[in-house]
């Protein structure tokens, strides 16, 4: 099953946006390239997932 796990400032934020997507079947890479609202600790989201997916 998976799951996500964060820890820091604004992590409610980022961790509902991780169970949408998992709710949904959305790819790491597509949240990758997703366009975020500014400004919100979700948009460096982005950049994160940009170190550990790869590129389509």
């Amino acid at each position: 099953m998976p799951g996500a796990a964060l820890l820091g400032i604004d992590a409610q934020e980022l961790i509902s946006t991780a169970a949408l997507a998992m709710r949904r079947g959305v790819k790491a890479a597509e949240l990758r390239d997703a366009v975020c609202r500014h400004p919100t600790s979700t948009e460096a989201f982005n950049d994160v997932l940009a170190t550990i997916t790869r590129a389509d």
